[in-house]
């Protein structure tokens, strides 16, 4: 049952809003029929996959939400008609019936205006006749919509900010609220230079919390002053900013001389329709684009009114100015594209974007109005000085490279990675991170992932005994009705989603727990600056900052609030607990130290970069790094018990025989193994690869500037013995990330799957003959002369590290290739070619020392016969049968 008060299918609601209250209604997919709702689902490509296995209603639901969104998208209609007309329709209510056919009769004009289509049967068979025209499936959406409408009651509009439409600018020559800062004073002076020389196009950088709305409110205001004819469009993407946007220019007008008299009103949701956004009728237009970018790239009603409002000098505001890049931005700019008669200034604290979306806001405003940097604000007393302290989940939140394509094309990460830090266990450790230091943070601001969640974490805190309110589109409370209760309450925590994320003025808030990790500068800094406001804008000296550490799996795109961002050159010290990475890097330096005069072995470091460590067993005297090729074995044996010998076959490096001693006693001692501590931590210099990839310009000093300033890494340099080995590194990632490969990882566990029948008596020698046999006509003449053939055997037992591992020996003649003893099975399932093309890749490796998977490794793998089936071959076959060790 929904929880939400008065909760009601909307065609069923008969009553009136009791006093206070009003009722709100959308669609809302738990109203969809189970099994209509999995047919259309399964309309989309690869759709019947996603529902195969899936019989909970509320897993169908979420799946619904992933791929649809909050409705049936409009480009998915081609595919959702046919289920619709035959599946749905039938079933549809007679009213519904009606006034589908009844519209759709309408729009096909005089040849069916005498046509009678009275019972359900008729409207039925006369619709699913029609042509699949974009009106028609218009239409049929939108009815399917309207029947699984839900209502449910919220209060009402507080008087104030909220809810209103319509404010009056007058002038009463009354006292200013607070003297304006320097940089806004600068800000405006600049802005009338760029004025006089003609059109602007420019950009306001200021950090959040710096008055970026009070720069443009008091320049606006002035303009407004001198030219009676001048007109304001104010843009924004959320109702909450102007409202917020509106409120300042209320209080600002009432500075200026009697006599002054302007209008604004507000065209977002339901306040004032868009008959108004008239110059005879508004003089400051405050609109989402949503609203106004509404079939403005047609010939529409929309597109007269906003062509309109501009016919005449006017001033385009762009609050946030980030969002620019958009399509509906985009498509209004074009129509604000008379340079003679506006002017176009962005307001914005984080001015960035990717490739494209960069391009478009650096096209949109060449001209600089001001920047000012964070620290500078910060000595001027307007932002406050914060702490930053990091709280470590020890959750590893697993990465796809789905995800991670789609985290890098969107500028974030996707919805399907934020749902996995939804937990309980990782929400138990945001309320312990509050609740241990209650007093200190004071009023808390806690930005987490979605609705649900923020939901989640109020009921918590509330349990808890913690005074928490939740923020978010869904929620009965309003931003305006909450200020009162945050700013009496001494330890409020307000929990939100998005709502808080850009312009929302609350300066007592004094602490931002940020529990939603972001690969988004703009979506960080925002967070963080929430809490910034200085004592010289109604808060205090000092803010602080606690965000959650999550262990991602080789994921190094998730930014912590201790980089730089905002245009800071100075990132804020840690305060929390220190990494147990750092421990980490001392133990593995001292188990790998060679002698001064001996540079490493080349596969020692080799098998450093490529491996990842997972974690750490703490002891009391010791801390054992633990490899990702090591947890399983490792883990295994402590919970066994017992005296232990490091298998020769397993990828180096091994775990030293001191620490595994040391381990055994420990268990010998406890009876149980010891803490294990996860850090998700890839000893490759993939993030600073990125960073140089990246479309900024360097000076060939600041490039080396950036490695040496990388290779001050502990672990870094425990990988690589000079500076000199570490740029080569990252040279070789470069091209990596230029033409990216996903890299080995351990076989998948996939329960319920049989293990591979047995045959012992299976040699590799005759097909590595095969391989050898081939490599030499195969192979370039620049990589023959590398050709050594190698020892080959079978792993003493199943593992789920590898399939294949080469090891370089002693010297440099001296190759070794063991091959999983997993495929020891029947010829059926892995054949001599399959298992050849494995012993390929591997001679790959020892012919290209050192390369990893770079453009050469792919070139000379793809030359063995249906190379990329082979492949293919392979994958599947781990999906298919077991490689859990238990299992064999």
């Amino acid at each position: 049952m929904d929880a939400r008060e008065g909760y009601i299918r909307a065609s069923d609601r008969t009553q009136q809003a009791p006093e206070g209250k009003r009722w709100r209604s959308s669609f809302e997919w738990e109203l969809v029929d189970p099994e209509l709702l999995r047919e259309l689902i399964a309309a989309l490509p690869d759709g019947r996959a996603a529902v195969t296995d899936i019989d909970d209603p509320a897993l169908l639901l979420e799946v619904a939400r992933r791929v649809f969104g909050t409705q049936l998208p409009k480009r998915a209609m081609p595919r959702l008609a046919p289920v619709l007309l035959e599946r749905w329709l039938p079933g549809a209510r007679e009213d519904t019936l009606a006034r589908l056919a009844n519209i759709t009769q309408t729009a096909l004009g005089k040849a069916y205006a005498d046509h009678e289509y009275r019972t359900p049967a008729s409207q039925i068979s006369f619709l699913q006749a029609r042509k699949k025209t974009k009106n028609f499936l218009e239409n049929l959406r939108d009815a399917f919509h309207r029947e699984h409408r839900a209502s449910w009651l919220i209060p009402k509009g507080q008087s104030g900010e909220e809810g209103r439409g319509v404010f009056a600018l007058r002038g009463a020559g009354g006292d200013p609220l607070y003297a304006p800062y320097r940089h806004t004073l600068d800000a405006q002076r600049r802005l009338d230079e760029l004025k006089r020389a003609g059109p602007v196009r420019g950009l306001v950088v200021l950090p959040t919390g710096a008055g970026k709305t009070d720069v443009a409110v008091g320049w606006l205001l002035q303009q407004l002053q001198r030219d009676p004819q001048l007109r304001v469009l104010w843009l924004a993407h959320q109702i909450s900013l102007l409202d917020q946007s509106a409120v300042r220019f209320e209080r600002a007008a009432h500075q200026l001389p009697e006599g002054f008299a302007r209008t604004l009103r507000i065209f977002a949701g339901d306040r004032e329709p868009t008959s108004l956004l008239d110059r005879r009728h508004t003089d400051v237009a405050c609109a989402t684009i949503q609203t106004v970018s509404r079939k403005l790239d047609r010939r529409s009603r929309r597109r007269t009114e906003v062509s309109n409002f501009l016919a005449g000098p006017t001033v385009v505001i762009v609050d946030e100015a980030h969002h620019v890049a958009s399509r509906s931005y985009q498509t209004l700019l074009d129509l604000v594209g008379d340079t003679e008669i506006h002017d176009v200034v962005g307001l914005t604290a984080t001015p960035w974007g990717q490739g494209e979306r960069q391009d478009r806001i650096d096209a949109a405003f060449p001209q600089g109005v001001i920047a000012r940097t964070r620290e500078e604000l910060i000595a001027e007393g307007v932002l406050a000085a914060y702490t930053v302290t990091p709280v470590r989940t020890h959750l590893r939140i697993p990465v796809t490279a789905d995800e991670r394509e789609q985290a890098a094309r969107v500028g974030d990460l996707p919805m399907t990675v934020l749902r996995k830090l939804e937990t309980g266990e990782r929400n138990a450790v945001v309320l312990r991170a509050y609740q241990q230091r209650a007093d200190a943070w004071g009023r808390t601001l806690l930005f987490t992932t979605t609705i649900e969640n923020a939901d989640a974490l109020t009921a918590q805190f509330k349990a808890a005994g913690v005074d928490a309110r939740a923020l978010h589109s869904q929620s009965e409370a309003t931003l305006s009705g909450l200020r009162p209760w945050f700013k009496e309450h001494a330890h409020a925590v307000l929990i939100s989603v998005g709502m808080l994320l850009e312009g929302v003025d609350l300066p007592e808030a004094r602490t931002a727990l940020i529990a939603r990790a972001t690969t988004s500068p703009n979506v960080l800094s925002q967070m963080v600056g929430r809490v910034l406001r200085g004592v010289a804008a109604g808060g205090e000296a000092t803010a602080n900052v606690v965000y959650l550490q999550d262990d991602w799996d080789d994921f190094t795109a998730v930014l912590s609030p201790t980089g730089l961002w905002e245009g800071g050159d100075v990132a804020p010290a840690p305060s929390g607990p220190p990494d147990v990475a750092a421990a980490v890097a001392a133990v593995l330096r001292a188990a790998t130290a060679v002698a001064p005069e001996r540079e490493r072995p080349p596969d020692v470091q080799i098998a450093l970069e490529q491996r990842q460590i997972v974690g750490a067993y703490e002891l009391d005297d010791a801390t054992v790094p633990v490899f990702d090729h090591q947890h399983d074995l490792l883990r295994e044996h402590l919970e066994r018990g017992g005296p232990f010998h490091w298998p020769d076959d397993a990828p180096p490096p091994p775990v030293a025989g001191e620490h595994l001693e040391r381990l055994q006693r420990h268990v010998a001692e406890h009876g149980a193994p010891p803490a294990f501590h996860p850090v998700a931590r890839s000893l490759a210099p993939i993030e600073l690869a990125r960073t140089l990839s990246d479309d900024t310009p360097r000076t060939f000093a600041e490039r080396q500037a950036l490695i040496a300033a990388g290779y001050v890494d502990p672990l870094t340099q425990l990988v690589y013995p000079t500076l000199r080995h570490f740029a080569e590194a990252v040279d070789q990632w470069q091209h990596q990330l230029a033409q990216p490969r996903t890299p080995e990882a351990s076989l998948p566990a996939v329960a319920g799957r049989p293990p591979l029948p047995r045959r012992p008596e299976r040699r590799l020698e005759p097909t590595l003959d095969l391989v050898m046999a081939r490599a030499k006509a195969l192979l370039p003449e620049t990589r023959k002369h590398r050709l050594v053939r190698p020892h080959v055997r079978w792993s003493s037992r199943v593992t789920r590290s590898y399939l294949g591992l080469w090891r370089l020996g002693d010297t440099p003649s001296e190759h070794h290739i063991t091959i999983n003893v997993l495929l020891r099975t029947d010829e059926s399932i892995v054949s001599e070619e399959l298992l050849g093309f494995l012993l390929w890749h591997e001679v790959i490796h020892s012919v290209t020392p050192g390369q990893g998977h770079d453009a050469e490794f792919e070139y000379l793998e793809t030359l063995w016969p249906d190379a990329v089936m082979r492949n293919t071959d392979l994958d599947a076959l781990v999906h298919k049968w077991s490689a859990e060790p238990a299992d064999y």
